[in-house]
Protein backbone atom coordinates (compact mmCIF):
# COMPACT_ATOMS: atom_id res chain seq x y z
CA UNK A 1 0.00 0.00 0.00
CA UNK A 2 3.12 2.61 0.99
CA UNK A 3 4.76 1.43 -1.96
CA UNK A 4 1.48 2.62 -4.32
CA UNK A 5 1.70 5.78 -2.19
CA UNK A 6 4.91 6.40 -3.31
CA UNK A 7 4.54 5.95 -6.61
CA UNK A 8 1.54 7.85 -7.39
CA UNK A 9 3.50 10.80 -5.20
CA UNK A 10 6.22 10.47 -7.84
CA UNK A 11 4.25 10.24 -11.13
CA UNK A 12 2.59 13.29 -9.81
CA UNK A 13 5.90 14.92 -9.12
CA UNK A 14 6.93 14.11 -12.44
CA UNK A 15 3.91 15.24 -14.14
CA UNK A 16 4.48 18.80 -12.58
CA UNK A 17 7.92 19.16 -13.31
CA UNK A 18 6.63 18.01 -16.70
CA UNK A 19 3.77 20.77 -16.72
CA UNK A 20 6.82 23.55 -15.69
CA UNK A 21 9.03 22.29 -17.96
CA UNK A 22 6.42 22.46 -21.13
CA UNK A 23 5.12 25.92 -19.28
CA UNK A 24 8.72 27.43 -19.51
CA UNK A 25 9.67 26.29 -22.90
CA UNK A 26 5.90 27.74 -24.19
CA UNK A 27 6.69 31.02 -22.02
CA UNK A 28 10.40 31.03 -23.68
CA UNK A 29 9.16 30.53 -27.02
CA UNK A 30 6.77 33.10 -26.51
CA UNK A 31 9.36 35.55 -25.59
CA UNK A 32 11.47 34.27 -28.63
CA UNK A 33 8.57 34.89 -30.54
CA UNK A 34 7.53 37.99 -29.62
CA UNK A 35 11.30 39.41 -29.41
CA UNK A 36 11.69 38.35 -33.11
CA UNK A 37 8.28 39.88 -34.20
CA UNK A 38 10.20 43.44 -32.40
CA UNK A 39 12.96 42.96 -34.47
CA UNK A 40 11.23 42.30 -37.24
CA UNK A 41 8.95 45.26 -37.29
CA UNK A 42 12.20 47.51 -35.94
CA UNK A 43 14.21 46.39 -38.70
CA UNK A 44 11.44 46.99 -41.33
CA UNK A 45 11.06 50.82 -39.66
CA UNK A 46 14.87 50.76 -40.00
CA UNK A 47 16.12 49.52 -43.45
CA UNK A 48 12.64 48.94 -45.15
CA UNK A 49 11.50 46.08 -47.00
CA UNK A 50 13.44 43.19 -47.66
CA UNK A 51 14.31 42.36 -51.56
CA UNK A 52 11.55 40.23 -53.18
CA UNK A 53 13.82 37.46 -54.52
CA UNK A 54 14.54 36.74 -50.18
CA UNK A 55 13.03 33.46 -48.81
CA UNK A 56 11.49 33.46 -45.25
CA UNK A 57 14.55 31.80 -44.34
CA UNK A 58 17.03 34.01 -45.98
CA UNK A 59 15.52 37.08 -44.69
CA UNK A 60 15.19 35.90 -40.64
CA UNK A 61 19.27 35.89 -40.32
CA UNK A 62 19.81 39.02 -42.07
CA UNK A 63 17.02 40.83 -40.30
CA UNK A 64 19.11 39.76 -37.08
CA UNK A 65 21.75 40.78 -38.55
CA UNK A 66 20.81 44.55 -38.99
CA UNK A 67 19.10 44.61 -35.95
CA UNK A 68 23.11 44.19 -34.42
CA UNK A 69 24.76 46.41 -36.41
CA UNK A 70 21.65 49.08 -36.62
CA UNK A 71 24.30 51.77 -35.09
CA UNK A 72 27.14 51.63 -37.47
CA UNK A 73 24.77 51.48 -40.21
CA UNK A 74 22.74 54.73 -39.30
CA UNK A 75 25.74 56.69 -38.05
CA UNK A 76 28.17 59.05 -40.24
CA UNK A 77 31.74 57.22 -40.75
CA UNK A 78 32.41 61.15 -40.33
CA UNK A 79 30.71 63.88 -40.05
CA UNK A 80 33.12 66.32 -40.94
CA UNK A 81 33.83 64.91 -44.52
CA UNK A 82 33.28 67.49 -47.07
CA UNK A 83 31.46 66.22 -50.06
CA UNK A 84 33.16 64.60 -53.05
CA UNK A 85 32.69 62.70 -56.12
CA UNK A 86 32.86 59.15 -56.36
CA UNK A 87 32.86 57.10 -59.58
CA UNK A 88 31.60 53.57 -59.83
CA UNK A 89 33.38 52.32 -63.18
CA UNK A 90 31.33 50.25 -65.63
CA UNK A 91 32.14 46.64 -64.37
CA UNK A 92 32.78 47.27 -60.81
CA UNK A 93 31.58 44.26 -58.44
CA UNK A 94 30.18 45.51 -54.88
CA UNK A 95 33.08 44.55 -53.28
CA UNK A 96 35.35 46.79 -54.65
CA UNK A 97 32.90 49.83 -54.93
CA UNK A 98 32.68 48.76 -50.45
CA UNK A 99 36.10 49.02 -50.29
CA UNK A 100 37.08 52.33 -52.02
CA UNK A 101 34.07 53.37 -49.88
CA UNK A 102 35.81 52.94 -47.17
CA UNK A 103 39.46 53.93 -48.57
CA UNK A 104 37.68 57.36 -48.83
CA UNK A 105 36.85 57.32 -45.27
CA UNK A 106 32.77 57.08 -46.17
CA UNK A 107 32.06 53.67 -44.28
CA UNK A 108 33.48 52.33 -41.63
CA UNK A 109 32.65 48.95 -42.17
CA UNK A 110 32.19 46.96 -45.37
CA UNK A 111 30.61 43.74 -44.16
CA UNK A 112 27.57 45.59 -42.86
CA UNK A 113 26.93 47.53 -45.52
CA UNK A 114 27.54 44.83 -48.18
CA UNK A 115 24.16 42.69 -45.93
CA UNK A 116 22.15 45.68 -46.41
CA UNK A 117 22.90 46.08 -49.81
CA UNK A 118 21.78 42.20 -50.05
CA UNK A 119 18.65 42.46 -47.81
CA UNK A 120 17.22 45.62 -49.55
CA UNK A 121 17.91 44.15 -53.09
CA UNK A 122 20.55 47.40 -53.87
CA UNK A 123 23.82 45.38 -54.49
CA UNK A 124 22.28 45.00 -57.79
CA UNK A 125 21.00 48.58 -58.56
CA UNK A 126 24.02 50.36 -58.08
CA UNK A 127 24.46 52.90 -61.19
CA UNK A 128 27.79 53.27 -62.60
CA UNK A 129 29.27 56.83 -63.50
CA UNK A 130 30.14 59.89 -61.26
CA UNK A 131 28.15 60.17 -57.72
CA UNK A 132 27.95 63.56 -55.92
CA UNK A 133 28.53 62.49 -52.09
CA UNK A 134 27.74 64.39 -49.75
CA UNK A 135 29.26 65.01 -46.57
CA UNK A 136 27.88 63.75 -43.27
CA UNK A 137 25.92 60.87 -45.23
CA UNK A 138 25.36 57.31 -43.19
CA UNK A 139 26.22 54.14 -44.97
CA UNK A 140 22.57 53.80 -45.86
CA UNK A 141 22.13 57.02 -47.34
CA UNK A 142 25.17 56.71 -49.35
CA UNK A 143 24.37 53.00 -50.69
CA UNK A 144 20.58 55.25 -51.99
CA UNK A 145 22.90 57.83 -53.52
CA UNK A 146 24.56 55.19 -55.58
CA UNK A 147 21.59 53.62 -56.25
CA UNK A 148 19.87 57.13 -57.43
CA UNK A 149 19.57 59.26 -60.90
CA UNK A 150 18.96 62.24 -58.99
CA UNK A 151 22.84 62.22 -57.93
CA UNK A 152 24.29 61.02 -60.83
CA UNK A 153 26.64 63.90 -62.18
CA UNK A 154 26.09 64.64 -65.84
CA UNK A 155 29.02 66.34 -68.10
CA UNK A 156 27.21 69.55 -68.77
CA UNK A 157 28.78 71.80 -71.61
CA UNK A 158 28.03 75.51 -72.41
CA UNK A 159 28.73 76.05 -75.78
CA UNK A 160 30.56 79.29 -76.60
CA UNK A 161 27.98 81.55 -78.41
CA UNK A 162 24.90 79.91 -77.01
CA UNK A 163 21.98 82.17 -75.64
CA UNK A 164 20.50 81.69 -72.25
CA UNK A 165 17.33 79.84 -74.07
CA UNK A 166 19.61 77.43 -75.66
CA UNK A 167 21.51 76.72 -72.40
CA UNK A 168 18.20 76.45 -70.93
CA UNK A 169 16.93 73.57 -72.97
CA UNK A 170 19.99 71.72 -72.90
CA UNK A 171 19.75 71.66 -69.73
CA UNK A 172 16.74 70.08 -69.84
CA UNK A 173 17.45 67.63 -72.56
CA UNK A 174 20.44 66.41 -70.00
CA UNK A 175 17.66 66.00 -67.11
CA UNK A 176 19.88 68.80 -64.75
CA UNK A 177 16.55 70.68 -64.97
CA UNK A 178 12.95 69.95 -65.19
CA UNK A 179 11.86 72.68 -67.36
CA UNK A 180 14.10 74.87 -68.98
CA UNK A 181 11.74 77.99 -67.94
CA UNK A 182 12.86 77.07 -64.06
CA UNK A 183 16.19 77.62 -65.59
CA UNK A 184 15.74 80.85 -67.13
CA UNK A 185 13.46 81.91 -64.45
CA UNK A 186 16.66 82.95 -62.80
CA UNK A 187 18.75 83.80 -65.25
CA UNK A 188 16.29 86.97 -66.54
CA UNK A 189 16.60 88.27 -62.97
CA UNK A 190 18.69 91.81 -63.15
CA UNK A 191 21.92 91.06 -62.39
CA UNK A 192 23.01 94.34 -60.53
CA UNK A 193 24.56 93.25 -58.33
CA UNK A 194 27.29 91.48 -60.42
CA UNK A 195 29.87 94.40 -61.43
CA UNK A 196 30.05 97.83 -60.48
CA UNK A 197 29.88 99.20 -63.97
CA UNK A 198 26.65 97.05 -65.11
CA UNK A 199 24.04 100.03 -65.84
CA UNK A 200 20.89 99.89 -63.99
CA UNK A 201 18.29 98.93 -66.19
CA UNK A 202 16.00 95.55 -66.53
CA UNK A 203 17.75 94.19 -69.67
CA UNK A 204 20.84 93.27 -67.51
CA UNK A 205 20.41 89.63 -67.14
CA UNK A 206 22.70 86.68 -66.72
CA UNK A 207 23.27 86.88 -70.45
CA UNK A 208 27.13 86.92 -71.20
CA UNK A 209 27.74 85.78 -67.85
CA UNK A 210 26.66 82.03 -68.23
CA UNK A 211 30.40 80.93 -68.73
CA UNK A 212 30.77 78.59 -72.06
CA UNK A 213 32.66 75.26 -69.63
CA UNK A 214 32.20 71.77 -69.11
CA UNK A 215 30.29 71.22 -65.68
CA UNK A 216 30.10 68.23 -63.60
CA UNK A 217 25.93 68.39 -62.71
CA UNK A 218 23.54 66.79 -60.91
CA UNK A 219 20.25 65.82 -61.82
CA UNK A 220 17.39 67.72 -60.94
CA UNK A 221 19.31 70.70 -59.60
CA UNK A 222 18.35 73.94 -58.39
CA UNK A 223 18.35 76.64 -61.09
CA UNK A 224 19.46 79.36 -58.69
CA UNK A 225 22.63 77.33 -58.02
CA UNK A 226 23.66 76.59 -61.61
CA UNK A 227 22.59 80.28 -62.40
CA UNK A 228 25.05 81.25 -59.74
CA UNK A 229 27.67 78.28 -60.51
CA UNK A 230 27.96 79.72 -64.55
CA UNK A 231 28.08 83.43 -63.17
CA UNK A 232 30.73 82.44 -60.76
CA UNK A 233 32.94 81.04 -63.19
CA UNK A 234 32.63 83.76 -65.73
CA UNK A 235 34.08 86.07 -62.96
CA UNK A 236 37.09 83.26 -61.94
CA UNK A 237 38.39 83.83 -65.34
CA UNK A 238 37.96 87.31 -65.33
CA UNK A 239 41.74 87.70 -64.41
CA UNK A 240 43.26 91.06 -63.63
CA UNK A 241 45.49 90.91 -67.03
CA UNK A 242 41.89 91.00 -69.00
CA UNK A 243 40.35 93.42 -66.87
CA UNK A 244 43.15 95.84 -67.43
CA UNK A 245 43.20 94.82 -71.25
CA UNK A 246 39.33 95.86 -71.15
CA UNK A 247 40.10 98.90 -69.92
CA UNK A 248 42.68 100.39 -71.87
CA UNK A 249 40.53 100.10 -74.59
CA UNK A 250 37.97 101.98 -73.19
CA UNK A 251 35.31 99.95 -72.46
CA UNK A 252 33.75 99.03 -69.07
CA UNK A 253 33.59 95.55 -68.05
CA UNK A 254 29.65 94.79 -69.38
CA UNK A 255 30.57 96.81 -72.41
CA UNK A 256 33.43 94.33 -73.28
CA UNK A 257 31.07 91.59 -72.91
CA UNK A 258 28.74 92.60 -75.07
CA UNK A 259 31.06 93.28 -78.08
CA UNK A 260 32.61 89.53 -77.28
CA UNK A 261 29.55 88.31 -77.89
CA UNK A 262 29.14 89.64 -80.97
CA UNK A 263 32.89 88.77 -81.59
CA UNK A 264 31.64 85.13 -80.47
CA UNK A 265 28.69 84.91 -83.53
CA UNK A 266 30.83 85.79 -86.30
CA UNK A 267 33.76 84.40 -85.61
CA UNK A 268 34.17 81.16 -86.48
CA UNK A 269 38.02 81.05 -86.25
CA UNK A 270 39.56 81.71 -82.90
CA UNK A 271 42.59 83.13 -84.35
CA UNK A 272 40.43 85.56 -85.78
CA UNK A 273 38.81 87.13 -83.11
CA UNK A 274 41.30 89.54 -82.29
CA UNK A 275 41.00 90.71 -85.93
CA UNK A 276 37.42 90.97 -86.12
CA UNK A 277 37.67 92.93 -82.82
CA UNK A 278 39.70 95.52 -84.22
CA UNK A 279 37.31 95.78 -87.31
CA UNK A 280 34.49 96.35 -84.37
CA UNK A 281 36.38 99.05 -82.29
CA UNK A 282 37.40 100.95 -85.67
CA UNK A 283 33.88 100.86 -86.73
CA UNK A 284 33.27 102.42 -83.28
CA UNK A 285 35.62 105.07 -83.41
CA UNK A 286 34.65 106.15 -86.71
CA UNK A 287 30.84 106.43 -85.38
CA UNK A 288 29.87 103.84 -87.91
CA UNK A 289 27.00 101.58 -87.32
CA UNK A 290 28.16 98.22 -86.58
CA UNK A 291 26.35 95.91 -89.19
CA UNK A 292 26.57 92.65 -87.44
CA UNK A 293 24.13 89.81 -89.17
CA UNK A 294 24.04 88.61 -85.25
CA UNK A 295 22.91 91.21 -83.55
CA UNK A 296 19.54 90.92 -86.19
CA UNK A 297 19.79 87.22 -85.73
CA UNK A 298 19.26 87.72 -81.46
CA UNK A 299 16.54 90.60 -82.43
CA UNK A 300 14.62 88.26 -84.43
CA UNK A 301 14.42 85.10 -81.71
CA UNK A 302 13.52 82.15 -82.71
CA UNK A 303 12.42 80.42 -85.59
CA UNK A 304 10.52 77.75 -85.74
CA UNK A 305 10.63 77.41 -89.46
CA UNK A 306 14.28 76.57 -89.39
CA UNK A 307 14.09 75.43 -86.12
CA UNK A 308 16.99 77.86 -84.53
CA UNK A 309 17.54 81.06 -82.89
CA UNK A 310 20.00 82.02 -84.98
CA UNK A 311 17.56 82.74 -88.49
CA UNK A 312 20.28 82.22 -91.39
CA UNK A 313 20.13 83.51 -93.89
CA UNK A 314 18.63 87.10 -93.19
CA UNK A 315 16.60 88.76 -95.40
CA UNK A 316 16.18 92.25 -96.50
CA UNK A 317 13.43 92.96 -94.33
CA UNK A 318 15.14 91.24 -91.40
CA UNK A 319 17.48 93.70 -91.61
CA UNK A 320 14.78 96.53 -91.36
CA UNK A 321 13.35 94.87 -88.21
CA UNK A 322 13.01 98.05 -85.73
CA UNK A 323 15.23 97.25 -82.19
CA UNK A 324 18.30 98.64 -80.54
CA UNK A 325 19.70 95.29 -80.94
CA UNK A 326 19.76 95.75 -84.88
CA UNK A 327 22.98 97.69 -85.41
CA UNK A 328 21.98 97.77 -89.34
CA UNK A 329 19.74 100.60 -88.02
CA UNK A 330 21.50 101.71 -84.71
CA UNK A 331 25.05 103.12 -83.83
CA UNK A 332 26.65 101.67 -80.96
CA UNK A 333 26.97 98.72 -78.79
CA UNK A 334 23.27 96.93 -78.33
CA UNK A 335 22.18 96.97 -74.91
CA UNK A 336 23.39 93.77 -73.52
CA UNK A 337 25.02 90.75 -74.37
CA UNK A 338 23.41 88.77 -77.47
CA UNK A 339 24.90 85.05 -76.20
CA UNK A 340 27.41 84.03 -73.94
CA UNK A 341 31.30 84.56 -74.96
CA UNK A 342 34.30 82.08 -74.60
CA UNK A 343 37.71 83.83 -72.77
CA UNK A 344 38.93 84.00 -76.43
CA UNK A 345 36.52 86.49 -77.37
CA UNK A 346 37.29 88.41 -74.45
CA UNK A 347 40.83 88.69 -75.01
CA UNK A 348 39.96 89.76 -78.25
CA UNK A 349 38.49 92.58 -76.55
CA UNK A 350 41.14 93.00 -74.19
CA UNK A 351 43.84 92.53 -76.67
CA UNK A 352 42.68 93.23 -80.16
CA UNK A 353 44.94 93.00 -83.35
CA UNK A 354 45.90 96.49 -84.54
CA UNK A 355 44.37 97.75 -87.77
CA UNK A 356 42.70 99.83 -90.16
CA UNK A 357 40.36 97.39 -91.55
CA UNK A 358 36.42 98.60 -91.54
CA UNK A 359 34.86 95.29 -93.16
CA UNK A 360 34.75 91.47 -93.37
CA UNK A 361 32.78 88.86 -95.10
CA UNK A 362 33.27 85.32 -95.10
CA UNK A 363 35.48 83.73 -97.49
CA UNK A 364 33.92 81.98 -100.29
CA UNK A 365 35.97 78.75 -99.80
CA UNK A 366 33.89 77.53 -96.98
CA UNK A 367 37.05 77.61 -94.70
CA UNK A 368 35.13 79.81 -91.88
CA UNK A 369 37.53 82.42 -92.53
CA UNK A 370 37.13 85.71 -93.26
CA UNK A 371 38.26 88.26 -95.96
CA UNK A 372 38.82 92.16 -94.22
CA UNK A 373 38.67 95.38 -96.20
CA UNK A 374 39.51 98.94 -95.90
CA UNK A 375 37.04 100.50 -97.90
CA UNK A 376 33.50 99.62 -98.62
CA UNK A 377 34.71 99.39 -102.37
CA UNK A 378 36.95 97.06 -101.43
CA UNK A 379 34.37 94.77 -99.72
CA UNK A 380 32.19 95.07 -102.63
CA UNK A 381 34.75 93.37 -104.46
CA UNK A 382 35.34 90.94 -102.06
CA UNK A 383 31.90 89.56 -102.87
CA UNK A 384 31.43 85.76 -103.81
CA UNK A 385 30.53 85.37 -107.39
Amino acid sequence: MQKSKNKASSNWIIRCLTLFILFGLCLGLGFFIISGLQVHIQVRELFGEPASELSLWQQIPFEIFLFIHKDELLSTANPQEKSLTFTVEPNENVYQILDRLQTAHLIQDTNSLRIYLKYSGLDKRILAGDHQINGGLTPIQIAQALTSQTNMLVQFTILPGWRMEEIAKSLEASGIVAHAQDFLQFAQQPLRDYLADIPPNDSVTSEGFLFPDTYSLRHQENSEILVRLFTNQFQKQLSPEIIEGIRAQGFTIYQAVILASIIQRETILIEEMPLIASVYMNRLNADMKLDSDPTVQYAIGYNQAQNTWWTNPLSERDLQIDSPYNTYLYKGLPPSPICNPSIDALLAVAQPAKSDYLYFRAACDQSGRHIFSRTYQEHLEQACP
